[in-house]
């Protein structure tokens, strides 16, 4: 069993470097397919304004990613927590296996580097990991602004055009809200996890 879980803890680190690679991948094609026409913000054919509309989709799928992410990071807390635990209550024992104290030694070790949100000295990966989505995010709030600017300031901007800079100003500050909420619902899971709740 302890060869099982050890080795559930490296698969899930495998995908969560493969779902992070593919959500480059991802955002890369996206942003192509909409940048990929033209790079003139004054260009108003609703062809090219259609196919810029597909950017609205960055957030959605950073955050599907960010959330399987999580959920794959969380399972490998959780699984070190039991390794933590068994070693704390068997450490006194003449029965305790080598491999389990080899490896709740090293939970042990890592549990003292990680702050109460679970990452501490881990928590790079996790930076780029949010704070992708947020920079994304954010551009796509601050291309929804220059469009309207620019449609603003040629007397260009009517109904449709402030729908059009509305989806990216939404789609845009779900990403930023929704990262935010990701980040507080896992910190709260880590720290039920920490507390045996």
């Amino acid at each position: 069993m302890i060869e099982t879980l050890r080795n559930e803890i490296i698969e899930s680190q495998k995908a969560r470097t493969l779902l992070l690679e593919r959500k480059l991948i991802i955002v890369a094609t996206i942003g192509a397919i909409g940048l990929g026409t033209s790079v003139n913000f004054g260009d108003s054919s609703s062809g090219h304004r259609d196919l810029k509309i597909i950017l609205c989709l960055i957030p959605f799928v950073c955050f599907y990613v960010d959330l399987l992410c999580k959920h794959l990071q969380m399972r490998m807390l959780v699984i070190g927590k039991y390794f933590r635990d068994i070693f704390i209550k068997n450490q006194a024992s003449e029965n305790i296996n080598d491999k389990i104290t080899q490896i709740g030694e090293y939970e042990v070790f890592c549990n003292k580097l990680r702050d109460n949100d679970g990452r501490g000295i881990f928590g790079l990966e996790d930076w780029a990991q949010e704070g992708s989505t947020v920079l994304l995010s954010s551009l796509l709030v601050v291309y929804g602004l220059v469009h309207a600017g620019i449609k603003f300031y040629y007397h260009d901007l009517d109904f449709q055009e402030i729908l059009y800079v509305l989806a990216f100003f939404i789609s845009g500050f779900f990403g930023i809200l929704i990262t935010r909420v990701l980040k507080k619902y896992y910190q709260r899971k880590v720290q039920r996890v920490d507390h045996d709740k």
